[in-house]
């Protein structure tokens, strides 16, 4: 198995910036389809995606992997709405389609306040795999060191998930098998 059989990404800090809660005192929903990768809040403030996360979405699907999100961000239902109104860029020419939002592509959503072990529990419950047959990546060190506990190959991106990280990310988990 060269190629995880679940990939479960963070939000906050990991594949989108600012954070949430960054959006406070004025920001937050509704937020606004600014570009394919970029929304904006009601104040203006933009949402960015990180560069490598199409690159993740599209190989997770070239694969057949399952792509999940574990995250207890502290306003989820912003969360929700970003992750519907941002949409992908093609993947070095791929054939992701151009009208499909981010929350379409995941197969597993798991969004609420709560540790990243309850996260990563559930999502081995409702895939049915191993946690080693999984790839966790999260920009918060902490996160890491808990998921890693329970034997998910986990990678840390403190700079979000871009290009490199995502290699770097795969490299990890061929390393452990």
């Amino acid at each position: 198995m060269s190629f995880p059989k679940v990939v479960v990404l963070d939000l906050d800090g990991t594949i989108w910036s600012p954070e949430m809660y960054e959006l406070w005192g004025g920001g937050g929903a509704p937020f606004t389809r600014v570009r394919h990768d970029v929304v904006a809040d009601r104040s203006g403030t933009k949402v960015r995606l990180f560069e490598g996360v199409w690159q993740c979405v599209g190989d997770s699907k070239t694969q057949g992997a399952l792509l999940a999100v574990a995250s207890s961000t502290d306003e989820p239902d912003w969360a929700r709405e970003c992750l519907s109104k941002l949409g992908p860029t093609p993947v070095n020419g791929g054939s992701l389609p151009s009208t499909a939002m981010l929350a379409s592509h995941l197969d597993i959503v798991e969004i609420y306040k709560g540790s990243k072990r309850k996260h990563l529990t559930q999502i081995k419950q409702t895939a049915g795999v191993e946690f080693h047959e999984m790839l966790f990546i999260d920009n918060e060190y902490g996160n890491i060191q808990t998921v890693s506990e329970l034997g998910v190959p986990s990678y840390h991106c403190p700079q979000g998930l871009t290009l490199r990280a995502w290699q770097e990310a795969l490299q990890l988990f061929r390393r452990r098998l």
